[in-house]
């Protein structure tokens, strides 16, 4: 689904990882990888007490910064207008997906617990239904009319809440 028109844009959000921790979690497990790969190819010094060849070690440095460069590119990104609610975690999403406002029974912004009800942060399942969240704990709660449940998070709680008064009317 394309985005819409910038002209039909109510509310825009876009949210991107700005967690320290994670950051520092990130920046040292590559910089361990590195190191280790380049004691082993440049001075054949291999550490551990069983210490992976060569291949092994390019691979997993590899994956580390690759891993790294999604978390780099990672943003949710939110849109309410007239005919409904867009939103993407890209890159896991290339395009938009369209909530439709006759799809919903329910939208309001509320306080919830990441860790408790969803288990964390990002695509989440919980007993409470799916999230889309990247950090906070206000988001835009989605009741459909088949009553699965969707929560996006949001750092702009008021401007969520009065674009969802301005779109949307209970059918």
């Amino acid at each position: 689904m394309p985005a819409p028109l910038t002209a039909d844009i109510v509310f825009y959000e876009q949210q991107r990882i700005r967690s320290v921790w994670v950051w520092l979690l990130l920046i040292s497990m590559n910089i361990l990888f590195i190191s280790v790969l380049v004691a082993k190819l440049f001075f054949n010094i291999s550490v551990g007490s069983k210490p992976a060849n060569t291949t092994e070690l390019v691979i997993i440095t590899s994956l580390s910064l690759v891993f790294t460069g999604i978390f780099c590119l990672l943003r949710l990104q939110t849109m309410i207008t007239a005919d409904g609610i867009y939103v993407r975690l890209f890159p896991i999403h290339f395009k938009y997906r369209r909530l439709p406002w006759s799809s919903i029974s329910k939208c309001f912004v509320r306080s919830y617990k990441p860790l408790a009800e969803y288990g964390g942060w990002g695509i989440r399942y919980g007993f409470t239904g799916k999230a889309y969240n990247i950090s906070g704990n206000k988001g835009v709660q989605i009741v459909f009319n088949d009553n699965r449940k969707l929560l996006i998070g949001t750092q702009k709680p008021q401007e969520a809440e009065a674009a969802i008064a301005q779109c949307f009317s209970v059918p």
